[in-house]
């Protein structure tokens, strides 16, 4: 029987939580600090917990709360390319990240111990 503890759901709401911490600390600390790398926590809790599906999910949804947060804390872009740029940027990283230690993790699950 496998543990509930290190179940999907747990692994979702665990990555949901640590994205309002996140979210929150970002806030926080104004637009003095660069905190977008820590966006990235969450999505690789998902990815090993929950699998690159619900990490997919994470990065996407965690790509829109940076930018909520951002533009909250009063960042202004020259244009709006430049904020869809930024916006783009990180849903790329963030999503890679989610594809490789999500595949990683399925990968490892698949040879065993």
């Amino acid at each position: 029987m496998t543990d509930p503890s290190l179940s999907p759901k747990t692994g979702v709401a665990a990555s949901l939580a640590a994205t309002l911490v996140v979210a929150w600390i970002d806030y926080g600390t104004g637009l003095e600090l660069e905190f977008s790398a820590f966006y990235i926590l969450p999505v690789l809790l998902a990815a090993w917990m929950a699998g690159w599906r619900w990490a997919l999910v994470l990065a996407l949804l965690n790509t829109i709360v940076w930018s909520a947060v951002d533009i909250r804390a009063g960042h202004v872009h020259l244009s709006t390319f430049y904020a869809l740029w930024e916006f783009l940027d990180h849903a790329l990283v963030y999503l890679l990240v989610a594809a490789m230690v999500g595949g990683l993790k399925q990968a490892i699950a698949v040879s065993g111990p």
